[in-house]
């Protein structure tokens, strides 16, 4: 799935796609961003989740690509903006079936998972993009990152805050200001504390 992010020239990006390769009808999501999903049916296992905000976009600028591992937000969601995830009228799946990945699309989301291909860097890059990124309500996922080890009672609290640091800023674009974050932390914590005085009552 692409994920046009039109705050970061996405849209631009998507028109220059567009003009330059042959773009199959397929599925298609207006945000409550203001940008678009476009979802194609893609080979098993061939593509991996990468983000815009890296240093060489492969499709461009303000275009994430979302695979296995990744998610997204679906219809009919609500955008933290107050407006709702909506299938485009001329791409719902009622009307138009899903399309499969055009071969040139598939070609560059592929071209830098060639066998010994790229330096050291690019792997662990793409081992981050491979994990997923987060875009969009990264303070709501850094809040389930933190409830799911803070309820791993073998976890100490002050490594649970360690891990959720580095987590937001490995998997978060851009990372939550530290201070954010540690405020999600104590709100999870104590949650979780009162959860556990209320199951031993």
């Amino acid at each position: 799935m692409l994920d046009i992010d039109p705050r970061h020239d996405g849209d631009s990006s998507l028109a220059a796609l567009e003009r330059d390769h042959d773009f199959p009808t397929t599925w298609r999501v207006m945000t409550g961003g203001g940008g678009e999903h476009v979802i194609f049916r893609c080979p098993e296992g061939t593509i991996v989740n990468s983000s815009s905000a890296s240093s060489n976009p492969l499709l461009g600028a303000g275009i994430d690509i979302r695979a296995k591992g990744g998610y997204i937000v679906a219809v009919p969601s609500r955008h933290i903006s107050g407006s709702v995830y909506a299938w485009s009228v001329d791409h719902h799946p009622a009307d138009v079936p899903i399309a499969e990945a055009p071969a040139w699309l598939v070609e560059i989301l592929t071209a830098n998972k060639q066998p010994g291909s790229g330096t050291r860097r690019n792997s662990a890059q793409w081992a981050i993009d491979k994990a997923g990124l987060v875009t969009v309500y990264r303070d709501m996922a850094v809040a389930s990152v933190a409830g799911k080890l803070l309820r791993a009672v073998s976890l100490d609290p002050g490594f649970v805050a360690t891990l959720v640091h580095d987590w937001n800023a490995c998997h978060c674009r851009p990372p939550l200001p530290e201070r954010a974050v540690a405020d999600i932390i104590n709100r999870i914590a104590n949650r979780e504390i009162d959860r556990l005085e209320n199951s031993h009552a």
